[in-house]
Protein backbone atom coordinates (compact mmCIF):
# COMPACT_ATOMS: atom_id res chain seq x y z
CA UNK A 1 0.00 0.00 0.00
CA UNK A 2 1.15 3.28 -0.92
CA UNK A 3 1.49 5.81 1.86
CA UNK A 4 1.06 9.86 1.65
CA UNK A 5 1.56 11.72 4.86
CA UNK A 6 -1.91 14.47 4.28
CA UNK A 7 0.44 17.29 5.80
CA UNK A 8 3.99 17.96 7.22
CA UNK A 9 5.97 21.14 7.59
CA UNK A 10 9.61 21.61 6.42
CA UNK A 11 11.76 24.62 7.52
CA UNK A 12 15.06 25.84 7.95
CA UNK A 13 16.77 27.08 11.42
CA UNK A 14 15.77 30.97 12.13
CA UNK A 15 18.85 32.78 9.94
CA UNK A 16 19.07 36.39 9.12
CA UNK A 17 18.65 34.81 5.60
CA UNK A 18 15.35 33.16 6.24
CA UNK A 19 13.93 34.69 9.47
CA UNK A 20 11.19 33.35 11.14
CA UNK A 21 8.25 35.42 11.93
CA UNK A 22 7.42 33.86 14.92
CA UNK A 23 9.63 31.60 17.77
CA UNK A 24 7.23 28.53 18.31
CA UNK A 25 8.62 25.44 20.76
CA UNK A 26 9.21 23.23 17.90
CA UNK A 27 12.08 21.27 16.68
CA UNK A 28 15.04 23.99 15.79
CA UNK A 29 14.77 22.38 12.02
CA UNK A 30 12.94 20.09 10.37
CA UNK A 31 14.63 20.26 6.68
CA UNK A 32 13.58 18.79 4.05
CA UNK A 33 16.26 16.53 3.62
CA UNK A 34 15.24 15.13 7.38
CA UNK A 35 11.80 15.25 6.33
CA UNK A 36 12.66 12.62 3.35
CA UNK A 37 15.05 10.76 5.88
CA UNK A 38 11.84 10.21 8.16
CA UNK A 39 9.41 9.60 5.38
CA UNK A 40 11.72 6.85 4.21
CA UNK A 41 11.98 4.87 7.71
CA UNK A 42 8.55 4.63 7.75
CA UNK A 43 8.21 3.58 4.23
CA UNK A 44 5.72 7.29 3.43
CA UNK A 45 6.38 7.30 -0.41
CA UNK A 46 4.77 11.21 -0.57
CA UNK A 47 3.76 14.44 1.40
CA UNK A 48 1.96 17.24 1.04
CA UNK A 49 4.30 20.07 2.41
CA UNK A 50 2.35 23.19 4.06
CA UNK A 51 5.19 26.08 4.05
CA UNK A 52 4.32 26.71 7.85
CA UNK A 53 2.63 29.92 8.11
CA UNK A 54 3.84 30.31 11.74
CA UNK A 55 7.28 30.82 10.36
CA UNK A 56 7.12 32.07 7.21
CA UNK A 57 3.88 34.00 7.18
CA UNK A 58 3.06 33.95 3.34
CA UNK A 59 6.13 32.83 1.54
CA UNK A 60 6.73 29.27 0.28
CA UNK A 61 10.14 29.60 -1.08
CA UNK A 62 11.72 26.99 1.71
CA UNK A 63 8.59 24.73 0.42
CA UNK A 64 9.22 25.08 -2.99
CA UNK A 65 13.24 24.83 -2.90
CA UNK A 66 12.47 21.20 -0.94
CA UNK A 67 10.44 20.39 -3.93
CA UNK A 68 12.62 21.39 -6.71
CA UNK A 69 15.26 18.75 -4.49
CA UNK A 70 12.19 15.95 -4.19
CA UNK A 71 9.96 16.70 -6.86
CA UNK A 72 8.52 12.88 -6.61
CA UNK A 73 8.15 13.34 -2.84
CA UNK A 74 6.01 16.76 -1.88
CA UNK A 75 2.82 18.35 -3.34
CA UNK A 76 2.96 22.06 -1.99
CA UNK A 77 0.24 24.31 -0.10
CA UNK A 78 0.83 27.79 -0.10
CA UNK A 79 -0.38 30.34 2.73
CA UNK A 80 -2.27 33.28 0.93
CA UNK A 81 -3.37 36.87 2.76
CA UNK A 82 -6.86 37.12 1.69
CA UNK A 83 -6.37 40.72 2.53
CA UNK A 84 -3.88 41.36 -0.29
CA UNK A 85 -5.57 42.90 -3.22
CA UNK A 86 -3.77 40.67 -5.88
CA UNK A 87 -4.87 37.37 -4.04
CA UNK A 88 -6.34 36.21 -7.15
CA UNK A 89 -3.26 36.76 -9.20
CA UNK A 90 -1.00 35.33 -6.56
CA UNK A 91 -3.21 32.05 -6.53
CA UNK A 92 -3.16 32.09 -10.09
CA UNK A 93 0.78 32.40 -10.11
CA UNK A 94 0.79 29.30 -7.69
CA UNK A 95 -1.01 27.26 -9.52
CA UNK A 96 1.77 27.38 -12.16
CA UNK A 97 4.30 26.29 -9.35
CA UNK A 98 5.34 23.09 -10.16
CA UNK A 99 4.03 20.78 -7.52
CA UNK A 100 1.30 23.42 -6.69
CA UNK A 101 -1.96 21.58 -5.36
CA UNK A 102 -3.45 23.69 -2.97
CA UNK A 103 -3.52 27.25 -1.23
CA UNK A 104 -3.79 27.63 2.36
CA UNK A 105 -6.47 30.47 4.25
CA UNK A 106 -5.80 30.98 8.25
CA UNK A 107 -9.13 31.46 9.68
CA UNK A 108 -8.51 30.82 13.38
CA UNK A 109 -10.96 32.96 15.92
CA UNK A 110 -7.61 35.54 16.48
CA UNK A 111 -6.87 37.87 13.62
CA UNK A 112 -3.43 37.01 12.25
CA UNK A 113 -3.00 40.73 11.19
CA UNK A 114 -4.31 43.57 12.70
CA UNK A 115 -5.83 44.17 9.01
CA UNK A 116 -8.19 40.51 9.35
CA UNK A 117 -11.01 39.66 10.38
CA UNK A 118 -11.83 36.33 11.04
CA UNK A 119 -16.24 35.72 10.83
CA UNK A 120 -16.99 34.17 8.12
CA UNK A 121 -18.71 37.33 6.15
CA UNK A 122 -15.10 38.60 5.44
CA UNK A 123 -15.50 39.00 1.59
CA UNK A 124 -11.76 38.41 1.14
CA UNK A 125 -12.49 34.90 2.02
CA UNK A 126 -14.85 34.81 -0.58
CA UNK A 127 -12.47 36.29 -3.09
CA UNK A 128 -10.01 33.48 -1.78
CA UNK A 129 -12.50 30.84 -2.85
CA UNK A 130 -13.62 31.66 -6.01
CA UNK A 131 -9.93 32.23 -6.81
CA UNK A 132 -8.77 28.75 -6.13
CA UNK A 133 -11.77 27.44 -7.85
CA UNK A 134 -10.88 28.71 -10.84
CA UNK A 135 -7.49 27.66 -10.42
CA UNK A 136 -8.95 23.80 -9.22
CA UNK A 137 -6.71 24.18 -6.17
CA UNK A 138 -8.76 23.05 -3.06
CA UNK A 139 -8.66 25.66 0.12
CA UNK A 140 -6.81 24.32 3.26
CA UNK A 141 -8.48 26.11 6.10
CA UNK A 142 -7.03 26.27 9.58
CA UNK A 143 -9.57 27.27 11.76
CA UNK A 144 -9.59 26.08 15.14
CA UNK A 145 -11.88 27.81 17.49
CA UNK A 146 -13.65 28.93 14.41
CA UNK A 147 -15.30 25.99 12.99
CA UNK A 148 -18.84 27.69 12.51
CA UNK A 149 -17.34 30.16 10.46
CA UNK A 150 -15.48 27.81 8.36
CA UNK A 151 -18.25 25.68 7.84
CA UNK A 152 -20.30 28.97 6.50
CA UNK A 153 -17.82 30.17 4.16
CA UNK A 154 -17.81 26.18 3.01
CA UNK A 155 -21.53 26.26 3.00
CA UNK A 156 -21.67 29.44 0.14
CA UNK A 157 -19.18 27.96 -2.30
CA UNK A 158 -19.93 24.56 -3.03
CA UNK A 159 -17.65 25.52 -5.96
CA UNK A 160 -14.52 25.01 -3.92
CA UNK A 161 -12.90 22.02 -2.62
CA UNK A 162 -12.06 22.38 1.08
CA UNK A 163 -9.99 20.43 3.48
CA UNK A 164 -9.92 21.19 6.98
CA UNK A 165 -6.27 20.93 8.78
CA UNK A 166 -5.03 20.20 12.26
CA UNK A 167 -8.98 19.59 13.04
CA UNK A 168 -7.67 17.52 15.82
CA UNK A 169 -6.32 21.10 17.65
CA UNK A 170 -10.08 21.69 18.05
Amino acid sequence: MMIIDSQVHAYEENTENRPWDTIPEWPEQVTGDRMVKAMDSLDIKGAILVSPFSLYGYDASYAVEVRAKYPKRFGLVKPVDPMDPQVGEVISAWKLTPGAVGVRLMMTRAPVSPRQWMGSDNPNFDLVCRAASRNDLPVNLLCWDNLEAAFELIDRHPETRFIIDHLGVL
